[in-house]
């Protein structure tokens, strides 16, 4: 009785925990007519140099048009471009 009762309380703290994480991990991506990626969650962004950049949560920008002096990163400068 009890130890069956003590596995099955730790199998449910465990789904908690895993479907926690699984809630934390999911990252957003909605695609913008005319402009950058918005990405929202917590993702690793690795630029070209190798360089990763933590997004924590945040929402940011990714470039599509390629004329961002900010890159990978988007700066305004798809005003200008066509996409």
């Amino acid at each position: 009785g009890d130890f069956i009762s003590s596995e099955f309380k730790l199998l449910l703290n465990l789904i908690i925990i895993y479907k926690e994480t699984i809630m934390l991990e999911n990252i957003q991506i909605k695609v913008m007519k005319n402009g950058p990626l918005l990405i929202t969650g917590k993702a690793d962004i690795t630029d070209e140099n190798g360089d990763i950049n933590e997004t924590e949560g945040k929402m940011v920008a990714l470039c599509r048009c390629g004329q961002s002096a900010n890159k990978p990163f988007c700066d305004g400068s798809h005003k200008k471009a066509v996409l």
